[in-house]
């Protein structure tokens, strides 16, 4: 196979390029050579979880829970990002198979590898954080104001 250095268009929204752009500088490579490197890195993963995982597939996300279809069990499996205190996790989540009961599952792996998880986690630390500039503003008051 003959490899071509040609140079395709693609568009994308400025918010993504804006990104994309911070994210090469950060990293100290060019935009092309992020983009290229991340694009095919996408594709990797997704060959990867073919073979990997050949009977798992995504379904739609929902709150706080992934669900997968399990071709081999012909099920639907519920992946949860749930609170437990005793999580090796600095923030006390984790991620647990209802169908396995596990953290550590063959589900929970394939789980691991989307970046559906990723937006979940996004989602959910920015939902604390709102949370915690509330409280914090609710319990700040002025000095002399009781």
């Amino acid at each position: 196979m003959v490899k071509s250095n040609k140079r395709l268009t693609v568009a994308i929204f400025e918010s993504v390029y804006q990104k994309i752009k911070l994210a090469a500088e950060q990293k100290g490579k060019t935009l092309q050579d992020y983009v290229n490197e991340t694009l095919l890195m996408n594709v990797e993963r997704d060959e990867f979880l073919k073979i990997f995982a050949p009977n798992l597939s995504l379904e739609y996300v929902a709150n706080n829970t992934i669900f997968l279809h399990d071709e081999k069990q012909n099920k639907t499996i519920t992946i949860k990002l749930r609170y437990h205190e005793d999580s090796s996790c600095d923030d006390g989540f984790e991620i647990f198979c209802e169908q396995d009961e596990s953290i550590e599952c063959l589900h929970v792996r394939f789980t691991m590898a989307l970046p559906e998880l990723i937006k979940l986690n996004l989602k959910r630390s920015k939902q604390r954080l709102e949370g915690w500039k509330n409280y914090t503003e609710m319990n700040t008051r002025p000095s002399g104001q009781i």
